[in-house]
């Protein structure tokens, strides 16, 4: 599994921030630094892509730093979509995660997707 590069991560922080799903990241302080960039591209009325370029050099600095806002950034972690699985294939899903050992299955609602971090 490759690690994400900062600026593929960017793109998904900026999707995070529109749909105002910023709480799932475990480290708000790492988040709040990325979010920041967006603001003030957004506050300069910069178009899309001018405000995601902002975004990776962010997450760069906080790499070097060993600081990682996901464990995608360390190839660490994957994502499964789920919109295609009812509950008892989303629960059968999560049981085998565990039963494999190794690897969490975190829900995350927006999109829907089980995030895959191995421990």
């Amino acid at each position: 599994m490759a690690a994400a590069p900062p600026a593929q991560q960017a793109v998904r922080v900026y999707k995070k921030i529109l749909a105002h799903d910023l709480m799932i990241y475990t480290n708000h302080k790492a988040a709040s630094e990325i979010k920041a960039a967006f603001d003030l591209a957004q506050s300069q009325r910069e178009a899309k892509a001018e405000t995601i370029q902002a975004m990776p050099k962010v997450i760069e600095n906080q790499m070097n730093a060993k600081v990682f806002i996901s464990r995608h950034l360390t190839g660490k972690a994957f994502d499964v979509r789920n919109t295609d699985m009812n509950s008892k294939r989303q629960n059968s899903f999560k049981q085998v995660v565990l039963i494999i050992g190794g690897a969490t299955a975190l829900p995350e609602g927006k999109p829907p997707h089980f995030h895959i971090q191995l421990v």
